[in-house]
């Protein structure tokens, strides 16, 4: 088996490596209950859970008054406009292993209406979302397709520890290396990226999955200000833009308090007032 030091002089030659893993995945932390019983919500920079223990927490989140936010430093409600405000980092909500999830449900890589319910860190009972609410998102069962966690990269325990390459389902000249640390996305030379050759190559088939969901993960910036990552969905994320990062990796906001953003007016919305 080629060690990963040989993998990554090899994609050395043949692919840009962008030097960014993965996200780690959402989890509540009461790690620090000793000295704090508050934590931050991940999945909501305005809300938070009070803990228990270290490793118990009440299942309600609980929101800021109105105009504070959770700063994760402090461990407490703060105005997100003070300069030493630390809001609640990004995190990935697609588990697929019930040793990473946040909520004691994990996603199926079959299908995006199929989650699994853990029993502890094991795979317990697979169930399916209702009709009216049919996407998983890695946390509930709602109506956005482009939130589907079968869209979202994935490396198994035998991806990472063969350091396999896994492709991009919205770009066929992108994708990531599974390594311990996460995932590496790279893009092409030249070619499309060829899952099964383990390679790009000229000519190799173009496969864009998730490309009908109209998102794109990733973002280069050519001026600044901010735009949407979906053009026919509501999605929470958005990419923003400043002078500094032209020719550079889009950073990502969120919407607060379960809005999504409306690619159509570029304002935070009630996901109910989504226009698709």
């Amino acid at each position: 088996m080629a060690s990963i030091q040989l993998l990554l002089g090899v994609l050395a030659l043949v692919v840009s490596v962008s030097g960014e893993t993965s996200l780690p995945y959402c989890k509540i932390d009461c790690s620090h209950y000793k000295t704090h019983h508050l934590t931050a919500d991940p999945l909501d920079q305005h809300r938070f859970y009070l803990c228990k223990s270290t490793a118990t927490w009440y299942e309600e989140s609980i929101a800021c008054d109105t105009g504070l936010d959770f700063d994760v430093v402090t461990c407490d409600c703060m105005d997100p406009h003070d300069p030493n405000y630390q809001p609640t980092p990004l995190c990935e909500k697609c588990g697929f292993d019930c040793t990473t999830v946040k909520d004691g449900k994990r996603a199926s890589p079959a299908a995006c209406n199929l989650y699994i319910e853990c029993s502890g860190s094991k795979d317990g009972e697979m169930k399916a979302c209702g009709d009216s609410t049919p996407y998983f998102d890695g946390n509930v069962c709602q109506t956005n397709e482009s939130n589907c966690c079968t869209c979202h990269p994935h490396c198994t325990a035998k991806d990472t520890t063969n350091n396999k390459f896994i492709p991009d389902k919205f770009n066929c000249t992108k994708f990531y290396l599974c390594v311990t640390a996460g995932m590496i996305h790279s893009i092409c030379d030249e070619g499309n990226f060829d899952v099964e050759q383990q390679k790009c190559w000229v000519g190799a088939p173009c496969n864009e999955e998730c490309y009908g969901t109209g998102c794109v993960e990733t973002l280069i910036c050519k001026q600044t200000g901010f735009f949407p990552k979906c053009t026919t969905s509501c999605n929470p994320h958005y990419f923003t833009c400043n002078a500094s990062q032209i020719g550079k990796e889009a950073g990502i906001l969120t919407c607060q308090n379960g809005n999504v953003l409306d690619p159509q007016t570029m304002t935070c919305i009630n996901p109910d007032d989504c226009p698709f």
